[in-house]
């Protein structure tokens, strides 16, 4: 069958569970709702990251209108960033096990599974930039991915903090000078001309020559900071997911303690002073 119109198939099913789960939670029993609104990220903020993130803590029906809108943010907007998705942390406390809310969050996020998996079955990123944008114009394809995270279970606490994250990418000395020798012949788009952005690559990669070739390096990618939920049980039994979308939880009426997400504001790292990158702009260090 064609993927494309498989895609389009997924995206309008799931569409319409969102609905009747916005419909659900309306209409539910609920112990408390919590939302936590961010900035919008705007595209000529996609190579800055943030020192200062502000929160605004909205409560009661402001909060849920909000949670409700969010699980369906999955739409580029204008000179807003496509690649830095919106973030929506919250919290929707509802009473009871409420089956019928959990059976529709479940099969939400098998039609998102469904989703991916046919997206993912095209070899190269661009065959499959090409398939979502045909099926479904404007769609951020990572953002229509985010799983909706629920529990059932009786918590001690669900509180929310801001996580820091590393990408991690081994690699040889021989593999990073490779690498330099392409990305020296394909200038990116910076204020440095051709000539100046090769002699600088050309300085990298003496960095890289006097080592020996199966020498181990790494790459130490810092991620934007994004906010998590934290739910605990017990000092043993504890996780915690993405608060790219609001948190659900049943039985909330047995819940004792509910966290805030309280200002980010960057704190100075220690670990970074005491690096020694063998290239800054890559991340590039040795373990």
């Amino acid at each position: 069958m064609n993927k494309r119109f498989l895609l389009r198939s997924h995206f309008d099913k799931c569409t319409q569970l969102i609905e009747q789960l916005q419909h659900a939670l309306v209409n539910s029993d609920l112990a408390f709702c919590h939302y936590y609104q961010l900035p919008k990220v705007k595209e000529v903020e996609n190579h800055h990251p943030p020192t200062e993130i502000p929160v605004t803590p909205l409560e009661g029906l402001d909060a849920l209108n909000k949670s409700c809108l969010a699980y369906k943010d999955v739409f580029k907007q204008p000179e807003l960033s496509g690649k830095l998705l919106t973030r929506h942390p919250g919290v929707i406390g509802v009473k009871g096990d409420a089956p019928e809310i959990r059976a529709l969050i479940s099969a939400i996020n098998q039609e998102k599974q469904n989703f991916k998996q046919i997206v993912l079955s095209e070899k190269s990123k661009d065959a499959r930039f090409e398939l979502v944008h045909s099926a479904i114009p404007n769609l951020i394809t990572l953002a229509f991915y985010r799983q909706i995270f629920c529990e059932s279970r009786s918590a001690y606490s669900v509180r929310f903090t801001w996580m820091h994250k590393h990408s991690i990418q081994h690699l040889s000395a021989k593999q990073a000078l490779t690498f330099l020798q392409q990305n020296q012949s394909h200038k990116p788009m910076i204020t440095q001309d051709k000539a100046t952005w090769q002699a600088m690559v050309e300085q990298e990669k003496q960095r890289i020559v006097g080592l020996s070739e199966n020498k181990k390096l790494r790459i130490r990618r810092p991620i934007r900071v994004s906010p998590q939920v934290n739910v605990r049980f017990s000092a043993s039994d504890r996780y915690h997911v993405s608060a790219a979308l609001p948190f659900i939880l049943f039985n909330a009426d047995k819940v004792t303690k509910i966290g805030k997400l309280t200002d980010y504001a960057k704190k100075p790292d220690t670990r970074a002073k005491k690096s020694r990158y063998l290239i800054e702009r890559l991340f590039l260090e040795t373990p």
